[in-house]
């Protein structure tokens, strides 16, 4: 009901909603197409499908804030699609993830050109190297 009542949206906060699910996250986004800002940290029923989702429907590339930590239902695919996809982001906060290595990192840094905010804490996969 969101999307329909709400369809200007820019700005999406869900963080620590428990009980949504990928398909509900789905249909809220599906009706917003301005999204600018998401953020779902701590929403433990979330993971690859809500992510998937929001990378491919940001056609237009207006993604600029993505934050989803604490999410283990989230993958190394995730993290992919979104260095591949969301070269407009200028905030990524994915911290307490125990998945993501430098090389990730890395790539990350080499397709988001405009990221001015890079959130890893927590991720204990990270080295200096």
């Amino acid at each position: 009901f969101i999307a329909r009542l709400c369809p200007a949206l820019t700005t999406l906060k869900m963080d620590t909603c428990a009980q949504i699910t990928d398909e509900g996250m789905v249909e809220v986004a599906s009706g917003c197409l301005g999204l600018q800002n998401v953020s779902f940290n701590e929403c433990r029923n979330l993971g690859d499908a809500t992510i998937s989702f929001l990378i491919n429907f940001d056609v237009d590339h207006r993604l600029r804030s993505l934050s989803y930590s604490g999410l283990p239902r989230a993958t190394e695919e995730s993290f992919s699609q979104i260095a591949n996809a969301c070269t407009s982001l200028e905030s990524l906060a994915v911290s307490g993830s125990a998945l993501y290595r430098d090389v990730q990192v890395l790539h990350l840094a080499s397709r988001c050109k405009k990221l001015v905010h890079l959130d890893l804490t927590w991720c204990e996969k990270l080295t200096d190297r």
